[in-house]
């Protein structure tokens, strides 16, 4: 009688075991016959698949077949037949996942078995065209869009086939094949849940495949099909599996998985699928500085721009020399993302530049420039503020002001005095009363006895009328202080 644990037959082992820990308590059906090598599922009761709620899809690929082809064969018998016959060879992956598909939707446990069985035999088949068939149904396998109608423990099964065949292959086609279609079964596994199952593939890769391991683990690391899986769980659930699931798994791949975010963030064309990958990258703190680095000289302007913002967030004083020549960007909007992650990362470190492109820009871009002043100024940026706030448009002007006021230098104070005063001899025109307002609160942000004699001299010396009554207000809005 053949043994069910018998190493000569790991898919039927695999199975059994399988069996016996999900369902220690069910009969077994039957035992193997001994003279058929034939798999079916009337010996794993636990792999029953749910066939009530593919009912109508089985319903529907009936009608589909009878619709094309009213003579052929029922469904059923055709999967079959392709299955007992030898067939499958004479597929492609297309094909052979439309089988896949079929068998799995109206619940043909035993052919989807003995399908199964047969990759592994050509998995270990000496004869090259045999592996890459294998490689490429099983890639055509974990293709499906509904990957909870593949039985537990055929994906653990296959991820042990495949490592093996990549160990051993030589054709560096089929080897390559062989990484790309390990990654996809890991990420797959990383999904389910279980990081330490493939953190010990990992290592096991790295010991059986001896010089060529190290170079396999980080490869399959840095794979977007292993990060692809869990990137689709992220677009599909969102926040709900953000931290939960998907962030242990990017925090599991290293720097090599946010380098791997960062190639798809490039491509991505859907906004709302780039903004959970920013997410995912901002969670990844440090481990994302590299990948961002390296995004900061690569990729389009939106990869750029993207990626200063992020190292913008994350405040990483580090970063501060990879986004300095990003200033020079021939792009206003990603000069603009530029001066922001300058002043986050570098602070004082950041305010020379800054003063540098203050005269030339256009106004969207100063704005940019006296937030960052505003944040980390000193004395030696009210010169250039202060020239803004006298020469440049009105909005400009009050948006200069401000920054002063944010800056709190005494140095500011004949600057925005001269902003205070009435001109004119004849008619006694002023300011306008918006940048006046704006001058008179930023005296009073500063708060020294020398800005308070200015807004002294200014009440006093103020005719009666609406402006009068604007700066008294303002006056009476500090603690009552008039």
């Amino acid at each position: 009688m053949t043994n069910p644990q018998d190493p000569a037959n790991p898919l039927r082992s695999a199975l059994n075991n399988l069996k016996n820990r999900i369902a220690p308590e069910k009969e077994i059906k039957r035992k193997w016959k001994d003279d058929t090598g034939e798999l079916t599922a009337d010996d794993y009761p636990a792999l029953s698949l749910p066939v009530e709620k593919r009912k109508a899809a089985l319903h529907a690929a009936h009608q589909a077949a009878h619709q094309a082809a009213p003579e052929s064969e029922s469904v059923d018998a055709r999967l079959r037949s392709l299955v007992q016959d030898g067939q499958l060879r004479k597929l492609d992956a297309g094909q052979i996942g439309q089988v896949f598909l079929e068998l799995l939707q109206g619940a043909f446990l035993d052919a989807f078995i003995q399908t199964i069985d047969q990759v592994h035999v050509a998995l270990e088949s000496p004869a090259p065209d045999d592996r890459r068939w294998a490689l490429e149904s099983v890639r055509a396998l974990i293709s499906l869009e509904d990957l909870s109608l593949i039985p537990s423990g055929t994906l653990p099964l296959l991820i042990d086939r495949v490592g093996r065949v990549l160990v051993k292959e030589e054709r560096v086609e089929l080897r390559a094949a062989a990484l790309d279609v390990t990654a996809a079964l890991l990420g797959i596994e990383a999904v389910q849940g279980d990081l330490e199952s493939v953190h010990a593939h990992l290592a096991w890769l790295e010991r059986t495949a001896r010089g060529r391991g190290a170079e396999y683990a980080g490869l399959i690391l840095a794979s977007r099909q292993l990060a692809l899986p869990p990137l689709t769980l992220l677009f599909q659930e969102g926040h709900a599996v953000l931290e939960s699931r998907v962030l242990p798994i990017f925090r599991f791949l290293g720097e090599a998985g946010a380098r791997t975010l960062m190639l798809l963030l490039d491509e991505e064309p859907n906004r709302q699928h780039r903004n959970r990958i920013l997410e995912l990258l901002k969670l990844l703190g440090p481990l994302s500085i590299p990948a961002l680095k390296e995004g900061l000289v690569a990729g389009s302007w939106q990869l750029v721009r993207n990626a200063l913002n992020l190292v913008g967030e994350l405040e990483e004083a580090q970063a501060f020399e990879y986004v300095v020549p990003c200033l020079d960007h021939a792009d206003p909007r990603v000069v603009r993302s530029a001066i922001r992650a300058s002043w986050k990362t570098g602070r004082a470190r950041a305010e020379r530049y800054l003063l540098d492109l203050l005269p030339g820009a256009d106004a969207e871009t100063q704005a940019e420039v006296l937030q960052g002043l505003g944040q980390i100024g000193t004395a030696a940026a009210v010169p250039a503020i202060g020239k803004l706030a006298a020469e440049a448009k009105a909005a400009q002007r009050i948006k200069a002001i401000e920054t002063l006021a944010l800056i709190k230098c005494p140095e500011a104070i004949p600057v925005l005095a001269a902003q205070l005063k009435r001109k004119g001899l004849i008619f006694k025109t002023s300011e306008p009363i918006r940048v006046r307002l704006a001058a008179f609160h930023a005296l009073l942000s500063i708060g020294t006895q020398d800005a308070r004699r200015v807004l002294d001299l200014v009440l006093k010396d103020e005719p009666k009328g609406p402006d009068l009554e604007a700066l008294q207000k303002a006056a009476a809005s500090r603690n009552g202080w008039i």
